[in-house]
């Protein structure tokens, strides 16, 4: 207290500034000061939140009396009360003035050095071009993976933050502004350790790594927000200051299995905790991986699949929950922030399905034709990103192949607030991971060599591409997580095998029956539909004209040519002919890769045995106690006393069929009931069949 007066520090900076203008305010944004230079005088301008019109004083001159005898023609008590502190800082600013501005026009300057520059000019009949430079590396605005050799590599991650910078106004000044913008961090590796961590504008066009290799930012879609999942920027701050070490992968590993049981239960099989873990870790280095693999949660309405979802997404990198997607803002949203996307299925169209499965693979590009004034532009767009989804049907054949698909039954709610996860629930966990991203991408990739040696012979092709993603990072959570995840995928191929291969394993089965002990055969297409037929017929119920009308000598040459037997001409009396040949070691190749066995069969044949007996007593055990309690416990008890894996095969499309009469299920029956006297009056039965039974 001053002579009765509250003194209060008022602290000034530069908000913009150019030749002819100094803006400056308050932080708390309370008051605008401006020196206007004119072509004899020098304006100075005096705003005031709340009110309308500014204080504006003409002057010749500029000291500090002259800045004193202007406020105090002020009507604020603020700025009288502090009327010195004010006078100080604006004459400070005004005879910094022409420094600060030569600073500024520095820094654009050494900016511009950064840019590529010609190196070859070529004439044309329009003039001439400019040739620049260019040795193929290229990164997303959002982040990426540098790789220049085994152990010598560059990790980028891009977050949003309030910056102050210079920019070049229209009429050539300079100005400063403050603005929510890009800033890349850049860990650079060499030999396997990480030698430095530094900042970058994405402004500049061209990364240099290791001062040396040009990288270009591809900025097309760039944010003019941040969302909440990022990285923050007291971590990147600490990051460039060297004030923060990276845990340990299986301690933050166990730590979002934690933030999973906080909002989801997989009481039914605790292996998922293990599964769903690795895929959070996985989106963190995405973008080391060919392959973004989908997560699905499917299961009915109240099962939890939208929460597991949203949790799921909150918990990953650059996790967005798409609400209203449009198809512009789809492309650009994944090309700006390289998102984890979270969709559930009131958000999904057509064209949003089409650009998820696209994304599937990286460096596959979604043609886009946008309009511009006098002509049309084709542009292409990266869509590579993780997605997880949650829906109560089975995925659209587009995507089921890509999927991790995980089945939802109702159980209690494990939170005891009841309520749907936020974004910052997960601060500190999400920090942790971008840390291990930036600080230990070196043991990340290590694990990516290890377990790639270990499942190269097990997993191949598609599968392979869906789960050695997550066996890294179970890898790194420890031996436990490993094994659960590695059982999990094992389980998964075998399904995979059987409701995605069921087309092939037929024509294995026909052509089985058709090579019998022989070394080698021949065989038509037309030869090889009586043998298909007559298991239709004989195992599956079909009539002979229904096994014809759909398997016709076509199909079954696409499929022989799919399954990668080759067709070759043959003349004849009546003409030329196509047939085919097949050893019996091609046969079993053929019969491993797409999990054909005899042994399966004859399995299947005696359990359609007791299952026409098994099924009986079931259906009659939940009738009595599907009705027991809203969470549907007693489902799940259930479940887990019964020796048969109905449930299961009935919502991951996994059965196989049998005889059957055409007798249909009433529809007073529950959906459950229906199912159940399907597959018990069927013995088995595909999804296909138990839907046209109960409808």
């Amino acid at each position: 207290m001053v002579n009765g007066l509250n003194i209060v520090k008022v602290k000034l900076k530069i908000d913009s500034i150019t030749e002819d203008k100094l803006k400056i305010k308050d932080e708390d944004l309370n008051y605008i000061f401006m020196f206007k230079r004119n072509k004899r005088t020098v304006s100075f301008v005096v705003g005031i939140r709340g009110r309308a019109i500014p204080y504006k004083f003409p002057l010749k001159t500029i000291n500090r009396n002259i800045l004193v005898r202007c406020l105090e023609k002020v009507d604020d008590e603020g700025i009288r009360n502090n009327i010195d502190s004010f006078a100080d800082q604006l004459m400070e600013f005004y005879e910094a003035w022409e420094e600060r501005l030569e600073d500024l026009e520095l820094t654009l300057e050494i900016q511009k050095d950064f840019e590529k520059g010609p190196v070859a000019r070529v004439r044309t009949s329009t003039g001439e071009i400019a040739i620049l430079e260019s040795d193929g590396y290229t990164i997303p605005l959002h982040s990426g993976l540098i790789r220049l050799g085994r152990r010598t590599f560059a990790v980028i991650e891009t977050t949003y933050a309030l910056i102050r910078k210079a920019i070049q106004t229209r009429k050539g000044g300079i100005a400063e502004i403050e603005t929510v913008a890009p800033l890349m961090i850049i860990a650079e590796y060499s030999n396997g350790e990480l030698k430095n961590i530094r900042a970058e504008d994405p402004e500049v066009g061209v990364l240099r790594i290791f001062d040396r290799i040009p990288v270009k930012i591809e900025k097309r879609s760039k944010a003019a927000s941040s969302i909440p999942t990022l990285l923050d920027s007291e971590t990147l701050v600490k990051l460039l200051n060297g004030e923060i070490n990276a845990p340990d992968y299986r301690e933050v590993f166990n730590e979002i299995i934690e933030g999973l049981k906080r909002f989801v239960s997989f009481e039914w099989d605790v292996r998922l905790y293990s599964v769903v873990a690795s895929y959070i870790l996985f989106t963190y280095f995405y973008d080391f991986f060919t392959t973004a693999p989908r997560l699905f949660f499917l299961g009915p309405y109240g099962s939890g699949k939208t929460r597991a979802m949203l949790t799921v997404t909150y918990m990953s990198r650059h996790g967005f929950v798409v609400l209203d997607p449009s198809e512009a803002s789809s492309y650009r949203s994944i090309e700006a922030y390289g998102p984890t996307l979270g969709v559930d299925e009131s958000a999904l169209n057509d064209k949003l399905l089409k650009i998820i499965a696209a994304g599937y693979k990286k460096g596959l590009r979604v043609p886009r034709i946008e309009a511009s004034r006098d002509s049309f532009i084709l542009t292409l767009f990266d869509t590579y990103s993780p997605v997880v989804l949650s829906f109560t049907e089975i995925p659209k054949e587009i995507l089921i192949q890509r999927t991790i698909v995980i089945n939802m039954f109702k159980t209690s709610d494990p939170n005891p607030e009841r309520r749907d996860p936020e974004p910052h629930d997960f601060e500190d966990l999400r920090r942790k991971i971008y840390l291990l991203r930036i600080l230990k991408a070196n043991e990340f990739i290590e694990a990516m060599d290890r377990v790639r040696g270990e499942i190269k012979d097990r997993f191949m092709g598609r599968e392979y591409e869906v789960w050695y993603p997550l066996l890294v990072a179970a890898y790194l959570g420890g031996e436990e997580h490993y094994k659960n995840v590695y059982e999990y995928a094992e389980e998964d191929l075998k399904r995979r095998k059987t409701s995605l291969y069921s087309e092939e394993r037929l024509v294995l089965a026909a052509i089985k029956q058709l090579l019998g002990d022989k070394d080698s055969t021949t065989f038509t297409a037309s030869q090889l539909q009586q043998y298909i037929v007559g298991i239709l017929v004989n195992e599956e119920g079909y009539t002979e004209n229904q096994a014809k009308r759909i398997w016709s000598p076509t199909k079954i040459g696409m499929v022989l040519r799919r399954i990668g037997l080759r067709k070759r001409s043959s003349r004849t009396d009546k003409g030329p002919r196509y047939i085919y040949e097949i050893t019996s070691g091609q046969f079993l190749d053929l019969a491993e890769r797409y999990g054909y066995s005899e042994e399966d069969e004859e399995d299947q044949e005696r359990e359609t045995c007791s299952n026409r007996s098994n099924c009986s007593n079931l259906s009659e055990k939940v009738s009595g106690e599907s009705d027991e309690g809203s969470d549907g416990r007693g489902q799940l008890e259930l479940m887990r006393k019964t020796d048969t894996h109905t449930p299961e095969k009935v919502t991951t499309v996994t059965t196989v069929t049998t005889k059957t009469d055409q007798a249909q299920v009433p529809m007073k029956m529950g959906v459950l009931d229906a199912i159940l006297e399907v597959v018990r009056r069927r013995g088995r039965a595909t999804l296909m069949q138990i839907l046209v039974d109960v409808q």
